[in-house]
């Protein structure tokens, strides 16, 4: 695929989809958990909820669903979107993740990947996906797990995030809309973990945490996003989605929470 021809401007915040990617660590992050959506979505009517620049819905496109519409509340992203990844069983539509568009009961399955953490009124957005979802429909609900994401500081580490969670956080407001629920951590492998330990302590890495302080988008003007490309690629370069693992034991210090919820 020729990234070349669309453009989507680079907020710091969401993942696009380039030929540097597999060496991004955030972006093989993300893919673990459309990976892990891969057993649930096939043959189904799917919905993306904040699919951002598109490349989650096309995957799960490509990998077996029978429909699949991704929404964005960014124009932006959504043209994006259509004009980068086109599949017959795929489709992109602006829309308010909290305000859907769709007719109740409409999906066998929603998914909704890095996107509650940027809502403020999440009972809205839980109680819309609960609504357009079939009975015995899924929702996949994935989220960072601030207590290792922002290291249990009371404001984010992210000024794009309203509100990040706690695994009991996490675990009351799912069940306070789904009887069902099953809660799964994401996970570095020791191999990963291992490189990524070695990488926190790197130059680039200390520089990056004191801009950081200062402001996010700082950051982005004093280290152009080649060099952190060059770093990553040195770090990263045989890394894929094998080196992370989603388990349930000690979901209390995983990277990211996967909420498994069932409409019954």
């Amino acid at each position: 695929m020729n990234f070349s021809k669309n453009k989507l401007k680079f907020t710091g915040e969401r993942v696009i989809v380039d030929n540097n990617s597999k060496y991004n660590l955030n972006y093989i992050r993300h893919m673990v958990a459309y990976n892990f959506a891969k057993d649930f979505i096939k043959g189904k009517i799917v919905l993306d909820d904040g699919s951002g620049s598109g490349y989650g819905s096309y995957f799960l496109a490509k990998n077996g669903a029978k429909k699949i519409i991704g929404i964005d509340i960014s124009k932006e992203a959504v043209e994006y979107s259509k004009n980068t990844y086109k599949n017959k069983n795929l489709s992109f539509e602006v829309m308010n993740a909290t305000n859907l568009n769709f007719n109740n009961n409409t999906f066998d399955v929603v998914c909704s990947f890095q996107v509650i953490e940027h809502i403020k009124d999440y009972d809205k957005f839980l109680s819309e996906i609960k609504r357009v979802l079939k009975l015995g429909g899924i929702a996949l609900i994935v989220t960072p797990n601030k207590k290792t994401y922002s290291l249990e500081n009371e404001k984010s580490v992210n000024p794009f995030h309203i509100k990040e969670f706690y695994l009991n956080e996490f675990n009351d407001i799912l069940h306070s809309h789904f009887n069902d629920v099953e809660i799964f951590g994401v996970k570095y492998k020791p191999k990963l973990e291992e490189i990524k330990s070695s990488f926190e302590k790197s130059f680039y890495k200390k520089i990056s945490r004191l801009f950081q302080k200062i402001h996010l988008s700082f950051i982005k003007k004093i280290i152009p996003r080649k060099i952190k490309n060059l770093v990553s690629k040195k770090y990263y370069k045989n890394i894929n989605i094998s080196d992370f693992e989603i388990t349930k034991s000690d979901l209390d210090n995983a990277l990211d929470f996967i909420g498994v919820c069932k409409k019954i």
